[in-house]
């Protein structure tokens, strides 16, 4: 996860988290308003997941017997 300090509204889970060149370098995720503190999944992440991707969903009937 990275932590940021970005403003975030309520909401905003799912947004985009750019850097000073307009990258996205993560994806929003949750807000920790005790400290004020932001969590965002980096993209770094979402990559892996993308080239590891499970095989195809299959309906929960087809496996029972």
């Amino acid at each position: 996860m990275l932590q940021h300090t970005a403003r975030l509204s309520e909401g905003n889970s799912g947004g985009p988290l750019a850097n000073e060149q307009g990258e996205v370098i993560g994806i929003n995720q949750w807000v920790d308003r005790q400290t004020d503190f932001s969590y965002a999944l980096p993209i770094s992440a979402l990559t892996a997941l993308q080239q590891n991707r499970l095989p195809d969903v299959q309906p929960l009937e087809s496996l029972a017997t």
